[in-house]
């Protein structure tokens, strides 16, 4: 491969070079994919469908569909001529995953708005010996000591946020609204896609934007939702805060394991899509898919059975992943220099093809194929008209969040918006008067302990 890879640098023999470059690339995305298929397709069907007391019928109807597709193109010799329903079928499922992970996403940000929200309350029905007694002055100075405890900028930053997300929100809506104007204008001469993807990032953490799927995850998780919703923060007994931090701690450990499941699941498809997608330029004939066909055939064995055949695949990825990561950097020189030659070649569907492939076992296991074709339509620069607009949009959506949800929660959005800006300040001064200001104006005493309390934790990590 080293030669063919030189020779495409050079511009030598391409006609002859590229076939073998896709060829070779193909094959070890195929090879990985089978290990990797192989290894997670035993954990997944070990934690799934084994030990989930809790199943999720949306994810098991996925995996029956999956499965079909395993059975068909692993399992038994593939008809070819359906290999083209099947690629199709594999994008859909993953689609669908896609779909409801972003339900989940959702989830997890409004059950973290609504653990701020009853962090803000513990302390009415628990004793404090040790935090109520620190006074905002003193308080103020340690965590100004350990926001400049260290010399890199960025971690400074990072500290900032950390704290501006924990302390109470007393602040008027027009300054709050100037904040967040103000970190929009930054991105003044950037891409439009940069200011798209930030006030997408303000929007879904402060549950602005939710997805619908986000109560379609499990009806128990929708009940759970609604009755955190319905509890007034205010005046909260303790037999309700008791009763909602149970709920909110169940399903928590609900949706982390789902999220787990669907992570795993995701992996599956991808390698299985990957598979697919090389059936037509590779052969299938090796000791990778011999050994993930043994494994999935006999996934009911007794585990010693099964991790004997495992442990011949002990190293092959990472001979795999290195060969690819070795000389991966051709799709670059192809891209600048290659696109029309390459065409003409008649190997513009195999190119693609591997570039999926790519895209398919990168770290980004939900990534969406039609994300670069957005980011096309948006590398105009960002104007002064274009923040503006965004900023009229934000401030509408935020105002009518804000009618429909509780101060609580509405509180916990801001914090949560606010940390997320570029950071405001313009000066230390700035900083440890803003931090001097939020607990000297909040009058919840219980609030004000919680802070504390989260903040020293944070402090000593």
């Amino acid at each position: 491969m080293k030669n063919i890879v030189n020779n495409i640098t050079n511009g030598k023999d391409l006609e002859i070079n590229f076939p073998q470059y896709f060829e070779g690339m193909m094959d070890n995305y195929c090879k990985n994919s089978y290990v990797r298929f192989t290894m997670n397709y035993y954990t997944y069907y070990d934690s799934f469908i084994e030990e989930n007391a809790n199943r999720n019928s949306k994810l098991e109807a996925l995996f029956e569909r999956f499965n079909y597709l395993v059975d068909k193109f692993v399992l038994k010799n593939p008809n070819v001529a359906e290999l083209t329903d099947a690629i199709k079928e594999i994008d859909d499922i993953r689609n669908a995953v896609i779909t409801d992970m972003k339900g989940i996403t959702s989830v997890v940000d409004i059950l973290n708005m609504y653990e701020y929200c009853l962090n803000r309350v513990e302390y009415r029905f628990k004793e404090d010996d040790k935090f109520g007694k620190i006074k905002d002055e003193d308080f103020t100075r340690d965590v100004m000591r350990y926001i400049v405890s260290d010399e890199d900028k960025m971690v400074i930053s990072m500290k900032i946020c950390d704290v501006v997300r924990q302390l109470p929100v007393r602040m008027l809506k027009a300054r709050f609204l100037e904040y967040v104007y103000e970190g929009m204008k930054v991105y003044k001469g950037s891409e439009k896609k940069s200011l798209d993807d930030f006030m997408y990032m303000l929007r879904t953490a402060a549950t602005i934007d939710v997805s619908s799927e986000a109560f379609t995850v499990s009806d128990d998780i929708t009940e759970i939702l609604e009755k955190l919703k319905n509890v007034d923060y205010k005046n909260i007994s303790k037999d309700e805060y008791d009763s909602m931090s149970e709920l909110l701690n169940y399903a928590a450990t609900y949706i982390e394991k789902t999220a787990s499941d669907y992570m795993l699941f995701q992996e599956l498809v991808n390698d299985l899509y990957v598979i697919l997608l090389a059936m037509p330029y590779v052969s299938m004939d090796c000791e990778e898919k011999d050994i993930c066909k043994i494994i999935v055939e006999n996934i009911n064995n007794t585990d010693e059975e099964l991790e004997e055949h495992l442990m011949q695949l002990e190293g092959k990825q990472e001979k795999y992943s290195s060969f690819i990561g070795k000389y991966e950097y051709i799709f670059d020189v192809i891209e600048n220099s290659y696109t029309d030659l390459i065409g003409s070649l008649m190997l513009s569907h195999q190119y693609e093809s591997l570039r999926l492939m790519e895209k398919l076992q990168s770290v980004s296991i939900f990534i969406e194929f039609e994300e670069e074709e957005v980011v096309e339509e948006q590398r105009e620069a960002v104007t002064e008209d274009y923040v503006d607009e965004m900023y009229k949009k934000f401030t509408e959506d935020y105002n009518m969040f804000a009618s429909l949800n509780s101060k609580a929660f509405v509180r916990a959005a801001m914090a949560n918006i606010l940390s997320g800006l570029p950071v405001f300040f313009g000066n230390i001064s700035e900083i440890q008067d803003y931090i001097y200001n939020s607990m000297v104006g909040c009058s919840d005493e219980a609030e004000k302990i919680a802070c504390k309390e989260i903040l020293y934790s944070l402090m000593e990590d």
